[in-house]
């Protein structure tokens, strides 16, 4: 009986020592998941930025080719 109580407990403590090295396993994953989450949204945020930034620059594109080519009707009209 005695024998059977200790094999218990070594098989006990063997599957409390494997639960406690896969807890720290799946929360060391769960580190690096957050970790890349928040890269992820970091770049998202930068993403997003740039997009807005090449929008306005297009818009200021437009706007200098549109005066161009104002400038040089009204170039053409005076050579006239």
């Amino acid at each position: 009986m005695e024998e059977e109580t200790h094999k218990l407990t070594l098989r006990a403590d063997r599957k409390t020592q494997e639960a406690a090295a896969e807890l720290k396993e799946k929360t060391s994953l769960f580190v690096q998941i957050k970790e890349r989450d928040l890269q992820i949204d970091s770049q998202r945020r930068q993403l997003n930025q740039l997009k807005e930034d090449l929008c306005q620059l297009q818009l200021e594109n437009d706007a200098l080719q549109r005066r161009l080519i104002a400038d040089d009707r009204q170039r053409s009209a005076l050579d006239q």
